[in-house]
């Protein structure tokens, strides 16, 4: 009796892993196997064994159309494990981590501009030959987001690469198509066929380029608009104290001042302060004003420091807009993470030693002077975290 190659994903924790391992196998022996992302199904073959390559590439031969385009003999590399991709693609600068961190997993796959010599080092640490996942002087990578997918890639434990079902004329991709027929599957050479549904996304992917230089560029068509990926460049500080007019305006202060030395090319950041009590309205202590002024920070265009400035009581909506929330004392931070646990993992205190600043109101001016300059060391620091 003939075994049917579908198989449908698994409810059961058991059921799954099993599901698991044998797909990992299939694609190590050099199988190929049809996979589903978040955006549509997809052959999926090693991409260090020959043999895997070379039926996916006649399959590809065969359907015709695409196998004259520049891109017929480049696949994109499917990867399980976003914070392993940035590291043997070698991405360093801040733009284009900040992409990887919030596109990754995701419907975006990365073409990374590298330089000759890099470029051959690169596909050495993610262990693929040339000319399988580069093209000119970029190589093709993305991670989906399914997770049954992903685990699936880290259990073949070899590199492997996916093509889209749309490729092979099998249909959308937004279901396994035509290879549900299991006769379509055995002709075609596929070793199983993986079946969890219709896609949550359905279309390709969005390709976004990694410029040499730190710029980027977006690609038209995917599941994502130039729009979408601009808006993730772009990062949120919040700076939380108790009345907001001292402690957290001066530190808001402090680091749009830090950040306008920083490189051209540097992450665009939107810093703003409020108060876990905070009456609205309130105008910063002149003592506040003064210690920044006396420290050289300046506002913007040329305005005093906290120009304008009127405080504000923390929202939800602030906690979440914001990449990272700094609290000037322990006790901010836990009122603030009971209150939106969700948002725990950004939450923390400015001081990375765990220890209060201690609010100057009421002080002297000489008071305000040692914390504006506290604030400027450890607002240095964290910065400086954001962008590793």
């Amino acid at each position: 009796m003939k075994t049917s190659r579908t198989i449908r994903a698994a409810s059961s924790d058991r059921q799954r892993s099993e599901q698991v391992r044998l797909l990992g196998d299939a694609l190590r022996d050099g199988g190929l196997v049809v996979l589903p992302t978040e955006t549509v199904y997809g052959v999926a073959a090693s991409a260090v064994d020959p043999r895997a390559r070379l039926r996916l590439d006649r399959l590809v031969e065969a359907a015709g159309g695409e196998i004259a385009s520049s891109h017929a003999s480049r696949h994109t590399l499917h990867a399980p494990d976003a914070d392993r991709l940035v590291q043997d693609l070698d991405i360093t600068h801040p733009i284009h981590r900040r992409l990887f961190r919030r596109l990754a997993p995701g419907p975006v796959r990365f073409a990374v501009e590298k330089q000759a010599q890099d470029l051959i080092a690169c596909l050495d640490r993610l262990g693929v030959g040339e000319g399988i996942i580069d093209e000119g002087r970029f190589v093709y990578a993305r991670v989906p987001n399914h997770e049954l997918c992903r685990e699936v890639l880290r259990a073949a434990e070899v590199p492997v690469v996916i093509r889209r079902l749309s490729v092979f004329g099998w249909g959308s991709g937004r279901d396994i198509g035509a290879v549900s027929d299991d006769e379509v599957a055995e002709q075609s050479g596929l070793a199983w066929v993986l079946d969890d549904g219709v896609t949550s996304l359905g279309g390709h992917s969005t390709t976004v380029q990694l410029r040499l230089a730190g710029g980027f560029a977006v690609e038209p068509g995917g599941a994502l608009s130039e729009e979408d990926v601009t808006r993730q460049v772009e990062r949120s500080i919040l700076f939380l104290c108790t009345g907001n007019t001292c402690r957290s305006p001066m530190a808001e202060a402090v680091a749009l001042s830090i950040l306008a030395e920083s490189p051209a090319l540097s992450v665009t950041t939107r810093v703003q302060s409020a108060g876990v009590a905070a009456t609205p309205g309130q105008e910063p202590t002149p003592e506040a004003v003064r210690a920044l002024v006396e420290s050289g920070i300046r506002g913007r265009a040329g305005q005093p420091p906290l120009a304008g400035f009127r405080s504000r009581p923390l929202t939800r909506s602030m906690i979440e807009q914001a990449d990272v929330v700094y609290t000037m004392t322990r006790g901010h931070a836990q009122s603030v993470v009971a209150a939106h646990p969700s948002a725990a993992e950004r939450i923390m205190v400015l001081d990375p030693g765990g220890t209060d600043v201690p609010d100057p109101i009421g002080g002297s001016l000489e008071l305000y002077r040692q914390t504006a300059r506290r604030l400027a060391e450890l607002i240095r620091r964290r910065i400086s975290e954001l962008d590793r």
